[in-house]
């Protein structure tokens, strides 16, 4: 028994990886960001490898939020109680560590907060979840950390 306990021990890290690291389901198969920053993940070629109908892409406008102005992309349809996709331009202006956004309303009531990860240079992608229903007044909403304080700013989801 001395020996068998110290043995399950060391294999219960690998067991659990082994049982994957996603919680959630999804209809496409991609890395998403986990709960540590983006910051962390490389910076390369995009990361996520599933196609995007063009005519679904729509740039909804740019937002400010501090010093930054972002140039915010749906690029799927909007659809109540499934996940949505969005991009995040930050052009010239150097992406935060930190950024989780939203559907819904500016209080988050009933919406999950996502945190979104680099992809490219200057882009930043991620899949925040679409409540169902949509409340009225739903826009899409970005929460910017840095240096222990948090900056928000939201676009019409519909453009």
């Amino acid at each position: 028994m001395k020996t068998t306990l110290p043995l399950l021990l060391a294999s219960l890290p690998f067991a659990l990886l082994a049982c994957g690291g996603d919680a959630h389901d999804h209809a496409h198969p991609h890395p998403h960001p986990e709960a540590t920053k983006p910051a962390d993940k490389p910076t390369g070629a995009p990361s996520h490898d599933h196609a995007h109908d063009p005519a679904q892409r729509k740039e909804l406008g740019n937002v400010t939020i501090g010093a930054r102005t972002i140039a915010v992309i749906r690029v799927a349809a909007i659809e109540p109680g499934k996940e949505s996709d969005f991009d995040l331009d930050f052009g010239a202006h150097a992406r935060p560590a930190v950024v989780r956004c939203w559907v819904g309303l500016e209080s988050a009531k009933g919406s999950r907060k996502v945190l979104f990860a680099n992809e490219g240079d200057t882009v930043m992608h991620g899949h925040p979840e679409v409540p169902s229903p949509l409340p009225q007044g739903s826009r899409f909403w970005i929460a910017i950390e840095e240096n222990g304080a948090t900056a928000t700013g939201s676009v019409a989801i519909d453009g």
